[in-house]
């Protein structure tokens, strides 16, 4: 099959959707801020590059197993940020073909991808009962092993992105777009 695949943060969603879903998640959720606060120390050994990017969002991401309906929370914060996802993929009218591809979490990212019948979604996945993530970071490389593993004979026709860590997949695309706010461009321009 011949698929378009999108990354997610800074592509089709202006900003980082991790960000803002933890922001959202300190306003309207009791417990988050200090759950935050006990994982300052993993980030910025992750900064150092002492901590895996799965030990840093195992750390972060813990408080989503306090939050009772996690379902009606996420459908609380696409209500405050949906006006975020950017024109060029709200105005498609067909996603039956896109594949969006992301190291965001998946709890948060399936609400769009079944709003825009998306034909599949590779996110990074938590288990929900401890916050820790399952797997392994959907990011880089491991985008391309997770794509080919579900699709050995799948071809990647367009790759969109925002940024450099995409590049493996790009290489694997016919054709690379880099998106930069709402401009849409072929990736070596």
């Amino acid at each position: 099959m011949k698929f378009d695949l999108y990354d997610f943060d800074g592509t089709i969603y202006d900003g980082d959707s991790g960000v803002d879903f933890i922001k959202y998640s300190i306003k309207n959720h009791k417990g988050t801020l200090k759950c935050l606060l006990g994982s300052i120390w993993t980030v910025i050994l992750f900064i150092l590059k002492l901590r895996t990017k799965e030990q840093m969002k195992n750390k972060l991401f813990r408080f989503v197993k306090d939050i009772d309906n996690i379902d009606e929370f996420v459908k609380g914060f696409w209500k405050e940020h949906e006006h975020q996802i950017k024109s060029f993929w709200t105005e498609k009218k067909d996603h039956s073909k896109d594949i969006i591809i992301s190291a965001s979490c998946r709890f948060w990212l399936q609400p769009i991808a079944d709003k825009y019948k998306v034909y599949d979604l590779f996110a990074t996945d938590i288990d929900m009962k401890t916050g820790e993530i399952i797997g392994n970071n959907c990011h880089g490389k491991e985008k391309v092993r997770l794509f080919y593993d579900k699709y050995p004979k799948g071809k990647i026709m367009k790759m969109y992105t925002d940024s450099v860590n995409d590049l493996p997949l790009i290489e694997e695309a016919k054709e690379g777009y880099l998106v930069k706010g709402d401009i849409v461009k072929k990736y070596y321009d």
